[in-house]
């Protein structure tokens, strides 16, 4: 079976002991898994430097809030925009936008990134929309 693991960082200071302890598993299943999701703040948490050398050849998918939304896969960095909303409640974009990736990841063999990146935007778009993640 080609199964492929997916996570969604999600970092939530109330879950862990501190913040170190956050880091260290975070990165600990980070490098365990195929597809990693991060926003920009779980980026500087992780560090740059983490990103770009330890996950180089994961598919990493980067939420940038209203500037919309990028991929790094295969030594390749692709960009989608966000179209811009005034949004109501913006709880569970993120879970919505990685449901949405994981989506179109499943339907397709050879998936063009930039059309998996809008298409998520669309969805964290229309999840915003409405009150009522929580």
């Amino acid at each position: 079976m080609n199964k492929k693991i997916s996570f969604d960082v999600n970092f939530r200071s109330d879950v862990y002991s501190s913040i170190e302890e956050a880091i260290e598993i975070s990165k600990r299943i980070c490098l365990l898994s195929d597809i990693v999701k991060l926003s920009e703040d779980e980026i500087s948490l992780l560090g740059e430097g983490f990103i770009k050398e330890e996950l180089k050849d994961k598919m990493v998918f980067i939420t940038l809030g209203k500037k919309g939304s990028m991929c790094s896969y295969k030594g390749k960095d692709t960009f989608a925009k966000s179209e811009p909303i005034k949004p109501i409640d913006t709880t569970g974009a993120g879970d919505a936008f990685m449901g949405a990736v994981l989506y179109k990841l499943d339907k397709e063999k050879e998936p063009n990134m930039e059309e998996v990146l809008s298409f998520a935007n669309k969805i964290a778009r229309e999840c915003c929309l409405h009150l009522g993640a929580i």
